[in-house]
């Protein structure tokens, strides 16, 4: 397997608690290359942020639970403050846990880190929200809170709908990163955003994990040359936040410190 490699501009830049709703049927982990079922149709009952399941509101408790959006039907959990902010959106198999201790991580660095739960999932609720307009609601729910700079990560599901959200993002948003991205999810079509996208944006993937590092490939080559993009393949077969994890791997290594070059580069402290 070749070493990984690094493409375009270089940029000087997750534990799985799953919570299933019963309303949510047929979504599994994430795949790329077609659409996936939608999962509910109906919007379940409203949960407060530290709802049953969500076991890691307990684990952090200085993290602040937020609410935020129309009706405040997005929940999430909020790490540090400062003007400089991530929003964080989760892998299909998981919820807002899944991001809590790398968020946690950023709180401590200086950062403002919000994992957030897409709709319909753990304390969120709204079936007929797509995930990446959750993402645009953080960030605008961010940006009133005070955030004079956001960069928006996801992993797998997430990085679809991160990649989505930036290009409508007005003002732009500072950074994007994409962990193991499908092309298209959920009736969200990534590989058709990112032809639009201005913002500095990083892809990684392993090689070795199904369809994503080609699909990483197929969207930094959609990027248009004038954007700052970097595309990171790696060997193995992680996927996600597995990349971001306090025991990971070195190959895993090798994708937290190009997300941390990337941080350092467009969203310095």
């Amino acid at each position: 397997m070749p070493r990984p490699r690094v493409h375009g501009f270089t940029a000087a830049i997750a534990f799985t608690a799953t919570f299933a709703l019963t309303a949510l049927t047929a979504l599994t982990a994430c795949s790329g290359g077609g659409p996936a079922a939608d999962g509910a149709t109906t919007p379940p009952p409203a949960a407060p942020v530290n709802a049953p399941g969500l076991t890691c509101v307990e684990d952090f408790p200085d993290a602040q639970a937020v609410r935020f959006g129309p009706g405040e039907t997005i929940g999430g959990l909020s790490f540090g403050e400062g003007p400089r902010a991530l929003v964080l959106l989760h892998q299909s198999n998981g919820d807002l846990c899944q991001w809590a201790p790398y968020a946690a991580e950023l709180g401590e660095a200086g950062y403002r880190a919000l994992a957030i739960d897409a709709p319909r999932v753990g304390s969120s609720r709204d079936a007929a929200k797509g995930n990446h307009l959750a993402v645009l609601e953080a960030l605008t729910y961010l940006r009133a809170e005070g955030a004079t700079a956001v960069t928006l990560v996801g992993a797998s599901m997430g990085g679809t709908a991160v990649l989505a959200a930036a290009p409508q993002a007005a003002p732009p948003v500072d950074g994007v990163i994409a962990l193991s991205a499908p092309t298209f999810y959920d009736g969200t079509d990534a590989l058709e955003a990112v032809p639009a996208l201005t913002a500095p944006v990083l892809y990684a993937a392993a090689e070795g994990d199904a369809q994503f590092g080609d699909n990483a490939v197929k969207f930094e080559a959609a990027t248009p040359a004038a954007t700052d993009k970097t595309l990171v393949l790696v060997d193995g077969s992680h996927h996600g936040v597995d990349f971001l994890e306090p025991d990971a791997g070195p190959e895993d290594v090798k994708v937290r410190k190009a997300v941390e070059d990337f941080l350092a580069a467009h969203m310095p402290l």
